[in-house]
Formats: C-alpha cells, structure tokens, sequence
C-alpha cells in the first residue's frame, strides 16, 4: 500500500532557522571548571556562543515532518558547533542519571500554549506564524520518567544543553529550537461502510419508522481503511453536510431525503492516528429495493362470508407480516405510502377469488408510480385459512431478539438451534393445543448465500422458514396455515485478553515485543493459537494469521516474512468470529559498536596503523575482533593533538592520533553503528628487520605476530623475515594457531627452571625438554605432523621446504576444520606453473590444495615446492589459511 494523499493537513508552516535547545531547564549555573579525557583543563562554553550555535542532525539534515505510526520518532541531532567554536559531539538523549559533565545531551518538548513545566528565558522558536516566541510545553517522557522520542501527533522542539556541573545541571542551551511536526496518517484510503459490515458500502433505506433521520443515519455510518473498521470518536468523528458542503445537517434538521447525494467529512480526532486530516466522501441514502426483499405474509383466517379471504384491495396491513424482518407495525409511513399490493392467483392459480380456497395466496408487492423512497417488486404468499398455524421455539439456544437467535460456540453451555425444538401446533376450539405432524409442514435451513443447507453448527448466518399447510382430518378436515422465519447466527466469541494467545521464542507476549535483526525469518519463532472454552480453533478454519509492515507514514503492507527492522503488525484476523486482534512486533537494528582499528600492527600493546604517507582507509572491528562492513558506516577523523586542535575534522593521512567517529550510513536500516574509536599513525616499528609498509611481507608477518602465530627472536627486535625455518618452529606455529599455549613460555615469562617441562614423542631425536616438545607431541597426535619414512626421525632442526609446509598446513586446516579446507580443487590450477612437476608425490593433493585456496603460489610462476621457506612466507601462509586469529583449543579439541 502505498502513502495516501493529504487533503486538508493542519500543517505549521515553520520558519526553522537555528538549531536547538531548550526549554525546560534543569537549573543554570556558572561556568566551571572541567577536565578533559587527556587531562588538559578546559572551561564549560560561554552560554552566548552555545545559544548562536548551529545543530547537525543524523542523516545530514532536519526532518520537519513525520506521519503519525503509533511508534516514536522524531530528528536526532548527533553535533553541535557553537558560535566561533569547535563542533562537539551529543552524547544522546539526555539520561534521567549517569550524565557526564561537559558533555551534551538533547530532549524533546511538545510546544503547547501551557506552563506545565516553566521554560528558560533563553530558549524559544520560530511559530507558524514566522514569529521568535518563548517556548512553553510538556517534556516528552515516558511512564518511569526517562526522555524519549515522541510517538503522538503535534508539534514538538529538539532542546540541546550541556551539562554544566557534577550534580547534572543542564544549561547553555542553543536559544532558538529546532521544530518539527507528527501529522496524522493519510485518510484517502478512507472509505465508509454500513453498520460493522467493512465490506459492505451500500447504504440502503430499510423502511423503518425513524431509519432516515440524521442521528440514525450518523450512527449508522462508520468508516474503514484496507478492510479495517477504524474506532469512532478514537481515530475520527463524522459530519454530514449538504453536496456542496456549505451547510452542515444536524440532527436537529431531523430527517435526510433518500436519493439525495449528501458529503461526509471524515475528521481525525486531535492527538490520534489521524490528528489534522480531513477527507470527503458523497454519501446516498438508497432507495429500499423490493426486488431482494424478504417479505413474510400473514395468515387470514375463515370468516362468514369470506370476509378475510385474500383478493384485490387487500389492505397492506392485513397482508404483510414483516419486511426484511421489520414488523409492518415498525414500517414508517415514508415506506408504507409509496408501496402497493397486487392480486396474482388463488391456491387454484386462479386470478380471482369467488370462493373460499383455502391455501396460499400470491401477491405482489411493487412500488407506486413515481415513488422516490422505494422501488422494484417481489411476490409473497399471504395464507388463508381456518385455523392459524402457530410455531414456537421451544429449546435452548439464546434468543437476543425476537426470534433471533445466538449460538456462542466458545461457550460450553450455549445450546445450539436445533429444529426438532420447533413447535408447529394451532389450538382447536374444543381440545386446546393440537400439535401437527411432521408431514403437515416443512422447514427450510439456508445459509447466508441462500444455499440450502441441513448443518447450524458449523458458524455462520441462517434463515429457518417454517410453512406450514395441514389439513386436519379429526377436525372435519379444517384448513391449518401459517408461516414463520427465524434467525440464527453461529459464531465464536472471542476475547484478545483472554482467548488470543501469542508466544515468542516461548514467552508469552500480552500487547507487544521485540528483537534484533539477524537476517532471519521472525515468524519462525512465533506461535498463536485461539482457545476458547470448548477448546482450540483451527487456523485457515477459524482464523488467519497475517503479518503487516508498518510504514512511516503509518500505511501497512502485508509481508510473508518478518525480517528486516522496523516495526510489524501481527494479526489474527477471525474467520469463525469478528474482528482482528493485533499485537505490535519491533524488529530493531543490530547494534554494532566498533572497539578497534583493524590492524596488524602493535606498539607497546596497543594497535596501531602504519604511517604510508597516503590517506588511511582503514577497516574497524567491533569487541569480538569482526570487521564491520564499510558499506554499514560512514567514518569521520578529527585530530585528537592537543587542545587547540580537538574538534578540527580531518583526513587520516599524517602521523598522529586521531578519534574515528563511527556512525550508521544514511538509508542503512537494519544495523546501527555508533562509536568512538581513538586512532594513533605512526612509523614505530615492532620488529627493526620489517618496515611497517612498504615491502610485500610488511603486513602478513605484523598480522602473524598480532595473532600470536610467531615471534621475533628471543632478546632482540628482530623477525628475521628471509631467514629460513626450522621444522620444530613450524609446529609451534600450528600449535599456536590452534590456541594452545607452550608451558615453556609460561616457564620462561614466571622467571622458573624449565628442567620439570617434559613431553614425550614418538620420535627419537626430539628431546623431551625441548622448547618445541609440547607442540610437536600435540601435532603427532592430531596427525598434523609425521616422522620421515622408514624412521624414527623428525628432524626438528632441520629446515623446512614449501612443500612440506603446504602438507603440514592441509593436515591441520582438515583436523581444525577451518573453512579453507573445504576449497574444491581443481588440478588444471598447476598448469599455470613452470615446475608444477617438480612437487614431490608425498605433497601434491596438499600443494593443489594450498594453490586452489590461494594459500601458496600467489602472483608467481613458479611454485619452488623444495626449496627452503622463509619465515615472512610461513608468516603470510598461516594467515592466509587461518586470517581469523587463533582457535579456542579446548573446543577444537573436543571436536576432535
């Protein structure tokens, strides 16, 4: 569904200029003295340049109006710059506690002509009028007190202040506010319908005494949107008016004439779903059609001289029982007077009446000529006989009108219509009450549609005719008629508080609830179900469950999944019962709060970027070390040197610290990326032996030694990246890839004797209590690693060639089940090197391999499989095949 179009929308014509700030002050106070982070002292902000500022708000500009959805919303200011200085950024909306001193903060205030909560002076805005006012009005909050968007339609300010003093004071407020409205929803789609029915937009006169007057008619007239009946005197209020809408008709006016074209204005009620809206729409009174009338005739009973038989010029009266159910009594004269009967036939098919015929008698009933209130014409029977037929119901079911029935099948003790409880009887003049048989009547069960139908216990809306036509044959064969209808309607009752159950995740939910975008289908965790005392309804049977989306301009849509965030109606939407029963479902962002620059490098602990001497674009990773996708945020750097230069918006290119401000990119909805990371450049190096950028193994060996895959050597500064490697330096490089820690470090670091480490291997030139023991133990065990043929020998000194690390890297990557090991290998990638047959047959599946998930021969011609590796390329192999970081070892070896 698309947004409707605003016909007569109360809109403020508002003159914004400034920015915010606000009214309602919590107390002002004196500039004090404050401490930045760095420690620099620094002064709270002269009020006067705080109240000239300018306001930044999320998205890059002020939105001025929002369509009333039932949910909150309103503009976000994310900076502020006062006048000559520094822009500074708002901490968010102004907390009840925890305010931090300095710092600045922001409130709504709906603007009303009230001294709820008294203003500062200094604050005002610009009215509808173009004019600078005072600003007066309510703080919006919630129940426990806490600052919130507003959810209602009005017009509201954005206050900013800053917090001036430890106690939380707020003050310097930028002097004019922001404004902006919530108008109420679009009421084009609008349209009016009958009584409850919302699909019936007909308006009929039913010939009723009083039908046409204005109350009646008002009353009778509510109005829907997309199928929904909306709440008369909640969301709108109605009028009638003459076609050209100058005159209003009031029900002092008494009375409308039928087929005369009127306008109903539609007004949403103040401070609801349609604050502000107006819609017209032509309402006709109808004439009544006889043509689809349901007309029940009388029986007239023998007279001498046939007084009461049926025949031309009987009157209305005499001949008509009810009219679509009205009694001819209740008809109004604006029905009675333009209608007419006419003579058809006799229970002979005779068209005229000589004699007494008992039976049934056809006539028509048809408008006059030139009537204006009624047309068209239908036959009825009106029965003449000599006793008159008298039917009762005599069982359970619920009678709310005259024979009118209600049958509430949520109700274990409401009885159901049963026609073996009708009576069909008259009473004989000397024996009383005289009941007659089966064969001397019929009934008649049809549905809504007019289907015959002999089952009233399934819901829906019957007709029961009764006719009956006996002759009695211990009565001197007397003539016994008569006719009679009843309504029954089978239905459920049901309450949402009591019968309407709705479960998320397996809790219960009683209006609304709520969860975090992550891509999946919501409604998989949903449960609904209908109980009612005689037990469960059927979905598709009873009821539909139907998912809407809830648009901003507070227009639904119904989706098949709930996914995405934002806000969702979930609805039960009867079948077997009326109404629909809808509880309120919020899907919100994923919140994603960046904790780090992505980086290999480290100085001192800390994680640094390397000084290129071009701008830095760097990636950002939030606490659990995941790179935050760049298309989810837009980054901006503000020097972070000193106190001059705090606030001055720059690119991140010189060396330097920084403060990187996150913050969700514009028409991002399903994620919200909000945070301050601080960013050092530098050209520190960890390791004098590899520059931090510039050579190709710059950024693979900062990466291997950031995760913890390698070290420098012991004592010094240096990484050795052409050096060579040693076997046994290789499996300690897997062991601390798969998160195990050597106790020989632990040892070492602890300043204790490492004559106790001792790890038994398989192989008889690895000392027990060597360095590299314990990880070689584990790699034998894990089948990582293997002796040379036909040996005993592991040759942990001895260096190692590519091809060996290729296969000591495709045993490990299958036994820690890294997602690299599941590369589809495809020979032919080997073409494209000179000495592909150089690879030895112990190694080739681990080199096709390593070349197909691009770990080994990348941007080369030649694979070298035996020659020695350096330890850059072990560095830039191990983080290719496991770029992630290291593995939780306990639960890679449970796993195993």
């Amino acid at each position: 569904m698309t947004a409707c179009v605003k016909n007569h929308s109360k809109r403020v014509a508002l003159a914004i200029s400034a920015s915010l700030v606000g009214a309602l002050t919590l107390g002002a106070a004196a500039p004090a003295v404050a401490f930045a982070d760095d420690g620099a002292s620094t002064q709270a902000l002269d009020p006067e340049p705080m109240a000239n500022g300018d306001v930044e708000y999320k998205g890059g500009s002020l939105t001025t109006e929002y369509t009333y959805n039932g949910r909150p919303q309103g503009p976000v200011p994310v900076k502020v710059k006062p006048y000559n200085e520094d822009v500074e950024r708002l901490e968010g909306i102004l907390p009840k506690g925890g305010r931090k001193k300095d710092s600045y903060y922001y409130y709504y205030v709906k603007i009303e002509n009230t001294n709820t909560n008294a203003p500062s002076t200094k604050v005002s805005y610009v009215n509808e009028y173009g004019d600078t006012v005072a600003l007066t009005g309510v703080q919006v909050k919630d129940a426990e007190g806490n600052n919130v968007k507003p959810t209602e339609a009005g017009t509201y300010a954005v206050v900013i202040g800053q917090v001036v003093d430890a106690a939380g004071t707020v003050d310097n407020y930028i002097g004019v506010a922001d404004t902006f409205t919530i108008t109420g929803q679009e009421l084009d789609l609008a349209q009016l319908c009958d009584e409850l029915d919302a699909t019936d937009s007909t308006f009929n006169y039913t010939g009723e005494d009083g039908s046409t007057m204005v109350s009646e008619i008002l009353d009778r007239i509510n109005v829907q949107m997309n199928g929904r009946l909306l709440e008369k005197g909640v969301d709108y209020t109605i009028t009638l008016w003459d076609q050209g809408g100058k005159n209003q008709i009031t029900p002092s006016t008494r009375k409308i004439g039928i087929g005369t074209k009127y306008i109903v204005k539609i007004d949403g009620v103040a401070g609801g779903a349609f604050d502000g809206q107006e819609v017209e729409r032509e309402f006709t009174l109808n004439q009544l059609d006889l043509s689809t009338a349901e007309i029940a005739g009388t029986t007239q009973l023998w007279a001498s001289g046939g007084a009461n038989r049926p025949a031309k010029g009987m009157a209305l009266s005499d001949a008509i029982s009810t009219l679509n159910g009205i009694p001819y009594t209740d008809l109004g004269g604006g029905c009675t007077d333009q209608i007419e009967l006419e003579f058809v036939s006799n229970p002979k098919d005779q068209q005229t009446s000589p004699s007494d015929v008992y039976g049934a008698y056809t006539f028509k009933l048809k408008a006059k000529d030139g009537a204006t209130n009624v047309t068209g014409e239908t036959t009825f029977t009106v029965w003449y006989a000599q006793y008159q037929a008298l039917i009762d119901y005599s069982g359970e079911a619920t009678e709310v009108e005259p024979d009118s029935f209600v049958v509430d099948l949520s109700d274990p003790d409401s009885k159901v219509f049963d026609v073996d409880d009708i009576d069909v009887y008259y009473n004989y003049a000397t024996s009383g009450k005289k009941n007659i048989p089966a064969n001397g009547y019929k009934i008649a069960v049809t549905d809504a549609e007019g289907n015959v139908v002999d089952d009233m216990t399934k819901p829906g809306t019957y007709t029961v005719r009764v006719d009956a036509e006996w002759v009695d044959p211990d009565n001197g064969n007397q003539f016994v008629a008569g006719s009679k209808t009843f309504k029954v309607v089978v239905q459920y009752s049901v309450d949402q508080d009591y019968d309407v159950f709705f479960s998320y995740k397996g809790q219960n939910v009683v209006t609304d609830t709520h969860d975090t975008y992550d891509g999946e289908d919501k409604t998989a965790n949903m449960s609904l179900k209908v109980k009612v005392d005689t037990g469960e309804l059927a979905e598709g049977t009873d009821y539909e469950v139907v998912y809407e989306k809830v648009n901003g301009d507070g227009s639904v849509e119904e989706v098949d999944q709930i996914v995405d965030a934002g806000y969702y109606n979930v609805v039960v939407r009867g079948i077997t019962f009326a109404g629909d029963y809808i509880f309120d479902f919020e899907v919100k962002p994923q919140k994603i709060t960046p904790s780090n620059v992505d980086s290999p490098f480290t100085v001192r602990g800390k994680t640094v970027l390397a000084w290129t001497g071009d701008v830095l674009a760097p990636d950002f990773v939030d606490a659990k070390g995941n790179v935050i996708p760049k298309d989810l945020y837009d980054v901006e750097y503000v020097r972070d040197i000193d106190e001059d230069e705090v606030g001055e918006t720059v690119e991140l290119k010189d060396k330097g610290k920084y403060k990187a401000y996150l913050t969700t990119k514009d028409g991002v909805t399903n994620y919200e990326v909000e945070g301050m990371v601080k960013v050092r450049v530098t050209d520190a190096k960890v390791f004098s032996d590899v520059p931090s950028a510039g050579e190709w193994y710059s950024e693979p060996v900062y990466l291997a030694s950031r995760m913890g895959y390698m070290t420098g050597y012991n004592g010094t500064t240096l990484f050795g990246p052409e050096d060579t490697i040693k076997r046994g330096d290789v499996a300690v490089a897997l062991y601390k890839m798969a998160g195990g820690h050597l106790q020989w470090d632990e040892v070492v670091n602890e300043g204790g004797s490492t004559d106790d480490v001792n790890y038994k291997t398989p192989f008889s030139d690895v000392d027990e209590n060597s360095y590299w023991a314990q990880a070689i133990q584990w790699a034998e065990r894990m089948g990582v690693v293997t002796g040379y043929d036909g040996t005993d020998l592991f040759m942990p000194d001895a260096t190692i060639s590519r091809q060996e690390l290729a296969t000591m890297l495709y045993r490990y990557a299958k036994v820690a089940d890294l997602e690299a090991a599941d590369v589809e290998t495809d020979a032919s990638e080997l073409d494209a090197y000179a000495d592909a047959g150089q690879v030895a047959a112990f190694a080739k599946d681990a080199v096709l391999w390593a070349v197909n998930a691009d770990v080994m021969g990348q941007d080369v011609t030649a694979l070298r499989p035996a020659d020695a590796i350096s330890r850059a390329e072990v560095a830039a192999m191990t983080v290719r095949v496991q770029p992630d970081g290291r593995l939780d070892f306990d639960d890679m070896m449970d796993r195993f």
